[in-house]
């Protein structure tokens, strides 16, 4: 038996409502992964004044986080997606405002104040308490690094003697 191989192959919808039009040129842009052209035609197909979330994102798709960051940082690589710090409010900044594009748009294009930043600087607002219990740890640490000896609430202590204080109280036989 031979197969036919003529006729349609893709079948298609017709559509009257509750569709997007993407221009073919990006989605065949060969330098992107499917996964990164299935997210920016998630974000082009929705309204223009809609507010592009990494929760929502990862909700949509069983892909899990790390897989949609990384097909965001994808798609900001390669100019279809802008993240720009929102202003300042009471001296905090507040995150990022996300700009997607259906046509790559150049660095140069998008210059803003030197307020943009790249794909591994990225951290959405929601991600923030994290970042700030990182540099909390971070600074602990330095600190306990650099306690002072001399300082008289801490008292120097010889491991070795611990070591041998509790092998005797352990019955333990430490091989030299």
């Amino acid at each position: 038996m031979s197969e036919d191989l003529t006729g349609e192959f893709i079948i298609k919808g017709h559509h009257s409502d509750n569709f997007a039009m993407i221009s073919n040129s990006t989605l065949c842009d060969a330098r992107l992964s499917f996964k990164s052209r299935g997210i920016l035609c998630y974000l082009l197909s929705k309204p223009t004044d809609w507010r592009t979330i990494l929760k929502d994102l990862v909700n949509q798709s069983p892909d899990g986080r790390a897989s949609v960051v990384a097909g965001l940082n994808e798609l900001e690589a390669l100019g279809y997606l802008k993240r720009v710090l929102r202003p300042k409010v009471a001296g905090k900044y507040t995150g990022f405002n996300i700009y997607v594009h259906e046509m790559p748009v150049s660095p140069d294009e998008t210059a803003n104040d030197n307020q943009t930043l790249t794909g591994a600087d990225f951290q959405l607002a929601e991600n923030q308490p994290l970042q700030r219990k990182k540099e909390q740890k971070k600074e602990l640490q330095r600190k306990k690094e650099n306690l002072s000896i001399s300082d008289p609430d801490i008292t120097p202590v010889d491991l070795t003697e611990v070591r041998r204080r509790n092998d005797e109280i352990f019955g333990r036989n430490r091989a030299s």
